[in-house]
């Protein structure tokens, strides 16, 4: 009876899985016949197993009575009728126009068609960084698919330009079948719209702003290849836990492990109309922390935000690690004017950090990686503290 609920259990989830966010009544009960016939033979299938006798040995599995056949028959049903609810329970919360311009997360196109703009934010809630000093990132690569995590990326980007940055947002579309089996998990349309709404931030800004999308089903493969022609690459942050992340493959995740030039993660912050205003440096014992240091203190110099140098404690502190850290603040010092708070931590790398990012309101936390792959790649720090630390994360990029 175990096996027999489990599987009518999947043909409702199997009819369920036809819509991301449509009602099933609009695209049609019996309209994929390959669908019809999957869940057709695996009925026939399981009711083989269930009542021919050499099967039934070979299973260990026994005939059903109709009071059992009764009892499993609505499981279906309450498994499409709870998904159809969520569906309906999302739509309501955010509809779609009817005049063809949906809604897409945080990314809503304003009543104008000319002027598509984001009713969640407007340039007045995206700080700007001090036009005086040369940009920190001359050309920047921000991904963008609609959702709410790309709706905050597309702000902290802005927030990083100056009117020298040329900023590129690229969508990159995931349409996967044919026919009655094609599902978008980012369609055209969608992808478009969050095109021209990031587009139109920009230009409220006087930022400068090209788009470009990209049909292709790897969106990790695509960014990859497309990072080395800018100097930074912002991303929304990840909407799951890290092993679900790690076990499908979320964007953000195998950037985090792959990438090697800096990686944004834009996760929205307290106040977002002054970030970054805290920001967290880590600092190993190695010559390669001057990087993500050079990086914080021109941040800083330019957004007028204060920066925390922060070391985990361990066998590595010593005299050598001590004067590091005194030559780092006075590098921070000379370039933004303030001396920067050094602070050191003990306890696991991973877990101190996301601790004092809390401690100290840190709203952009900046560290290196190792580059590493693999099996070593599971206790990656940075990758982490992707899904850990409070507040966006900046990569500084992976050692060479």
């Amino acid at each position: 009876m175990t096996f027999d609920g489990i599987v009518a259990c999947q043909v409702g989830t199997a009819m369920a899985s036809r819509a991301d966010r449509a009602p099933l009544r609009s695209i049609g009960l019996f309209s994929n016949r390959l669908l019809l016939w999957g869940i057709a033979f695996e009925l026939v299938f399981a009711a083989t197993v269930v009542y021919f006798p050499p099967l039934q040995t070979a299973f260990g599995t026994r005939s059903l009575a109709l009071v059992d056949l009764l009892f499993i028959a609505p499981f279906p049903f309450i498994v499409w009728g709870a998904d159809e609810l969520r569906r309906a329970r999302q739509r309501g919360r955010n509809p779609v126009r009817r005049n063809g311009r949906a809604a897409c997360g945080y990314l809503r196109m304003a009543s104008d068609p000319r002027r598509p703009k984001m009713d969640s934010m407007d340039s007045s809630h995206v700080p700007v960084l001090d036009a005086a000093y040369p940009p920190v990132f001359p050309r920047l690569l921000c991904a963008i698919n609609g959702s709410r995590g790309s709706a905050e990326a597309v702000r902290q980007a802005l927030s990083l330009a100056t009117p020298g940055t040329a900023v590129t947002f690229v969508a990159i579309t995931d349409e996967r079948g044919v026919g009655a089996n094609r599902v978008a998990v980012v369609g055209e349309h969608r992808a478009r719209q969050a095109l021209a709404a990031a587009k139109a931030l920009a230009a409220d800004m006087r930022v400068t702003a090209t788009t470009e999308l990209v049909h292709a089903g790897k969106a990790a493969e695509t960014l990859l290849s497309l990072q080395p022609e800018h100097d930074v690459l912002v991303i929304g942050c990840p909407g799951r836990s890290r092993l679900g992340d790690m076990l499908i493959g979320n964007v953000a995740t195998v950037l985090a492990h792959r990438t090697h030039g800096p990686l944004l993660i834009a996760r929205a912050s307290a106040l977002p109309e002054s970030f970054p205003q805290q920001i967290l440096v880590a600092v190993d014992d190695r010559r390669r922390s001057r990087r993500q240091v050079t990086l914080a203190a021109r941040l800083a110099r330019a957004s007028h935000a204060h920066v925390h140098l922060a070391h985990v404690t361990g066998r590595d502190y010593d005299a050598r690690t001590r004067r590091l850290l005194a030559e780092l603040s006075v590098e921070v010092r000379e370039l933004t004017g303030t001396e920067p708070l050094v602070d050191t931590l003990e306890g696991p790398t991973a877990d101190a950090l996301a601790h004092e990012v809390d401690r100290v309101g840190a709203d952009l936390l900046i560290l290196g990686r190792r580059g590493v792959s693999g099996v070593k790649a599971l206790g990656s720090v940075s990758e982490r503290l992707v899904h850990s630390a409070r507040c966006s994360v900046l990569i500084a990029g992976a050692d060479k």
